[in-house]
């Protein structure tokens, strides 16, 4: 589970950081999103499938709470990313903005 969501977190801020520089470009939004959250989700699923994770469970079965797990994880994923950048905004907003104004 460790290894999914940190490849999941890993593949968001680099497919997120392609999209700033390379993917500014489409004409609709929900396309962004769609190559945002595929490709974390896909690798969360390729690296819960492959652990030895509920092999008892038949092969559709465990496809399915796999796949459901990984959308669960990458959800996780996002809110964790979502609140670590609010407490740094909010850190900055009150503590560092002070430090680091320039004085005459």
């Amino acid at each position: 589970m460790v290894a999914a969501a940190t490849t999941s977190f890993v593949s968001f801020l680099f497919v997120s950081c392609l999209n700033l520089f390379f993917v500014t470009d489409r004409q609709f939004w929900w396309e962004e999103l769609l190559v945002c959250t595929t490709i974390p989700i896909l690798l969360a699923f390729i690296a819960l499938y492959r652990t030895a994770w509920h092999h008892e469970l038949r092969r559709t079965t465990r496809t399915l709470l796999v796949a459901l797990t990984s959308c669960a994880v990458f959800g996780a994923v996002a809110i964790g990313t979502f609140l670590a950048t609010l407490a740094a905004t909010l850190a900055y907003a009150s503590c560092l903005d002070r430090f680091l104004a320039f004085h005459y």
